[in-house]
């Protein structure tokens, strides 16, 4: 039987401990962002940190999260809702650019290269221009 997602190791590329839990990045993220967002999206923001994000990854410590952890997370949650999987992963990718784009690491790349096609995205009002 081939391996899956599920059974690959999870490595990490960057010292284990460095940053914050992603559930407080989440809260500095909301925090910063929210400001300019419409009411509807710091409700669904919110919403989808508390209910699937987080429960999923908000133990986590930012420059220990990989690509497998957002697939993995992403593919668990897309089986039972795939909306709320596409909604959630699009909620990380503008973390993990919010938080290059504030200078706190490049832990971001890692974690969402190639986990799925990239639009371009801003974070605080200017285009972040990060490929991955």
């Amino acid at each position: 039987m081939a391996a899956t997602h599920k059974d690959a190791p999870r490595k990490t590329f960057l010292l284990q401990g460095s940053g914050p839990t992603l559930t407080k990045f989440a809260a500095e993220y909301v925090e910063r962002r929210s400001p300019s967002w419409k009411p509807s999206t710091v409700e669904a923001t919110n919403c989808y940190l508390r209910s699937a994000i987080l429960p999923a990854l908000g133990h986590l410590l930012v420059g220990s999260v990989v690509r497998a952890d957002v697939a993995r997370f992403f593919h668990e949650y897309g089986r039972r809702k795939p909306g709320g999987a596409n909604r959630s992963h699009a909620i990380l990718r503008n973390m993990f650019d919010c938080g290059i784009a504030w200078g706190l690491s490049d832990w971001a790349t890692r974690a969402l290269s190639e986990s799925r096609p990239r639009a371009p995205s801003t974070c605080d009002g200017k285009y972040t221009g990060f490929a991955y």
